[in-house]
């Protein structure tokens, strides 16, 4: 870890033999957890500097971490099986096997329910029950999961170059196609009306407000030159920040029109996007290592 200010070092962690494939803060900011292609899962006290305990994800490549909403359980997808444990490194519950191997995982905002995709489903469980909650079915291979805000709505990005889009509670789906490639990259705005995603060069923003996005056109942004590697909008404004391979970050106000508001130079290819709690800062991560710090001018 680094400080944001000076980019001094603040803790450095042993990490993983392999590598570290996923890292993911509880929601106070005290635990950091990681997975690694070792097969193990560590969570570390971030005030001592040191590991607080470690398991097994029973496999040996983890695929993601997530700490649910209340940083009280962390949840570790591996092959074909998701495992609960709590902050003090209890195993709790071992969800599985799927249909095939997870390939994401995500906690419904204010909820102890997870959402696990693999193929052909996406398959929704509970903390405190053994048995899955209820299964979205459709026959392809999702890539990343997003839950709306309001946890009303949630969308995957496909293998197959489509966008698919299920109403929760009814269970009704949608589905968004044309895209020139796979889509991984999603991400919903504060208002759970506008979800934005990649899938090309260009980023197309949904408005999914009642009765869905299935007859509306999407809003096209021209976003880069090259592939659009990332984006994120702010999680209680109306920025979408968008990364591209050619290196440029740009800022746009969907909800405004299709011209971006600013756009930094070229340079190595933007890898990871983030925005502080706030919203006034945006970190952008690049291929070459480097994490940059933007910050929004009123």
């Amino acid at each position: 870890m680094v400080a944001a200010t000076d980019g001094a070092p603040h803790a450095l962690f042993a990490g993983h033999g392999f590598g570290t494939s996923g890292i993911s803060w509880s929601a106070d900011g005290t635990l950091l957890a990681s997975i690694g292609q070792d097969g193990v899962v560590k969570a570390w006290d971030v005030a001592r500097k040191d590991m607080a305990w470690s398991g097994e994800a029973t496999a040996p490549w983890a695929e993601r971490a997530a700490w649910s909403p209340d940083g009280t359980l962390l949840a570790v997808a591996a092959g074909k099986l998701v495992r609960l444990w709590n902050r003090q490194g209890q195993l709790l519950r071992t969800f599985g096997p799927h249909s095939s191997t997870v390939l994401d995982i995500a906690w419904k905002p204010q909820s102890r329910q997870l959402a696990a995709t693999s193929y052909g489903c996406v398959t929704l469980w509970d903390a405190d029950q053994p048995e899955p909650v209820r299964t979205y079915r459709w026959q392809g291979s999702s890539l990343v999961l997003a839950w709306s805000p309001d946890g009303r709505y949630l969308a995957t990005g496909d293998q197959d170059a489509t966008v698919h889009f299920w109403i929760t509670k009814t269970g009704r789906d949608y589905q968004m196609s044309g895209y020139p490639r796979k889509v991984k990259e999603l991400s919903w705005d504060g208002s759970s009306r506008w979800l934005a995603t990649g899938g090309g060069s260009q980023a197309c923003v949904w408005d999914c407000s009642p009765p869905g996005p299935n007859d509306r056109e999407p809003l096209i942004l021209e976003a880069h030159d090259r592939s659009l590697t990332t984006l994120a909008f702010q999680h209680r404004r109306e920025l979408l920040a968008t990364g591209g391979a050619e290196g440029r970050v740009m800022i746009w106000r969907p909800a405004r029109g299709r011209v971006a508001v600013s756009a930094s130079e070229e340079g190595p290819a933007i890898t990871q996007l983030a925005w502080s709690p706030d919203d006034q800062v945006l970190a952008a991560g690049d291929e070459a290592g480097r994490v940059r710090l933007f910050r929004v001018l009123k």
